[in-house]
């Protein structure tokens, strides 16, 4: 089994931000989700990931400041713009279940991670 890991700094907008921005005006929903995918997009490339074109499962590492939003909240902003991005950048082929074999994210709150809230992408992929 093989893997690759993408960092990404910061916090992605979380589900009830996104879903506030879509109420808010019709287009802003696309301004941000088009904003994300592309950062994603870029540090795929900055970060030199290989094209994948087997089956993957991928964890998602979410280091945050606090325990205040709700799990699926933060995993399901961040997982949306996440897997696009890879599409985008040409890591995945498509995000369908032809390619995602599961999906896993784990929440750590701790010192470091109040000086370095991130997301760690990792990506494995079944070489048999």
């Amino acid at each position: 089994m093989t893997k690759q890991t993408l960092t990404l700094q910061g916090e992605l907008p979380a589900i009830n931000e996104i879903i506030a921005a879509s109420k808010s005006h019709y287009s802003k929903y696309a301004r941000v989700k088009r904003a994300n995918t592309n950062l994603v997009a870029l540090e795929c490339r900055v970060q030199e990931l290989k094209p994948i074109d087997k089956p993957v499962s991928i964890l998602f590492a979410h280091y945050r400041k606090s325990k205040r939003k709700d799990p699926d909240n933060v995993a399901g902003g961040a997982q949306k713009m996440i897997l696009d991005g890879l599409v985008t950048a040409g890591v995945l082929p498509d995000d369908t279940m032809k390619y995602i074999k599961s999906l896993h994210h784990t929440f750590i709150v701790d010192n470091e991670s109040k000086i370095k809230p991130r997301i760690e992408v990792v990506i494995y992929v079944d070489d048999i």
